[in-house]
């Protein structure tokens, strides 16, 4: 989805009919079509659980298009974990989430449904018209501390009557896609660092603005109490300015593909007996 998102915030003109999801309700309609969902993911023997479920939803809700994204920051295009596509795309989609109805889903951390005229409503969103969608039920997605990751999102290419059915078959599913997409990242960060042979994970997200010590990194250095999860910048602001310019310096070379990250620096200068570390390091790269 594209846009610039001036008017998000703005109140809707009687054509778009928005509504906040009551708690789950009890009835058959629901039930059918959860089974529905859950009867193709189980049928279906290939590809991760949050590409199925995309697949799986996707048919069973008749939609256009059906998205998982994973949002780390607004500054960043978004990238859809996972994309069910009635005319069969399946690369990975990229998308501002400015000024898109995602935006609202995400910034409001609620579930969000247009029954039409979606592009009307998000003038900004230009891919809602090129894509010709008419309606839109979004839900979040959150992590264990109520944060909000990302999102589902289904379109249509038609005016929808009600939209409450489909948008609360998305929130049930929702806290299983959401510890999938969790999970998948812990274990790529543990795959990343074992490829580089290291034998303490420090991991940063700079999409996240988030860096991770494993127990082992932590008792390396000598401090076992730093959180697990931390704000990017915590583990170079221990370090003596000399040695922060050594790992700060070396990384920047890696990122211009100088040289591979592979440094000697002391940890704990100046507080105490110093540790000389070894840190090798390697990156993924987004688009």
């Amino acid at each position: 989805m594209n846009g610039t998102g001036a008017d998000v915030q703005r109140k809707p003109d009687q054509n778009c009919k928005q509504q906040t999801q009551n708690p789950l309700p009890e009835d058959e309609n629901l039930r059918a079509l959860l089974s529905d969902i859950s009867l193709r993911i189980l049928s279906s023997r290939a590809g991760a659980f949050v590409d199925t479920f995309a697949r799986a939803a996707g048919v069973a809700l008749d939609a256009d298009m059906l998205l998982v994204s994973r949002v780390k920051s607004k500054d960043v295009p978004v990238e859809t974990y996972a994309l069910y596509d009635r005319n069969g795309q399946t690369e990975p989609y990229f998308y501002p989430l400015a000024g898109t109805p995602c935006e609202v889903v995400v910034d409001e951390g609620r579930s969000l449904t247009v029954q039409e005229n979606v592009a009307g409503c998000f003038p900004q969103d230009k891919d809602l018209q090129e894509l010709g969608l008419q309606s839109y039920a979004g839900t979040p997605l959150f992590d264990e501390d109520g944060a909000c990751i990302g999102l589902i999102a289904a379109l249509w290419n038609t005016e929808r009557q009600d939209l409450t059915l489909e948008v609360t078959a998305l929130e049930y599913f929702a806290p299983l896609v959401a510890d999938e997409i969790l999970t998948a990242e812990a274990q790529e960060r543990h795959d990343l660092a074992m490829a580089g042979a290291s034998s303490s994970i420090w991991y940063m997200d700079f999409e996240a603005g988030l860096e991770y010590f494993s127990e082992t990194v932590r008792r390396i250095v000598g401090q076992p109490n730093i959180p697990r999860k931390a704000k990017l910048g915590t583990a170079l602001s221990a370090l003596a300015p000399e040695d922060r310019r050594i790992v700060t310096e070396a990384f920047e070379a890696y990122s211009r593909g100088e040289a591979p990250f592979d440094v000697n620096f002391r940890f704990g200068a100046g507080a105490g007996p110093a540790r000389w570390l070894r840190m090798a390091g390697k990156a993924r790269r987004n688009a």
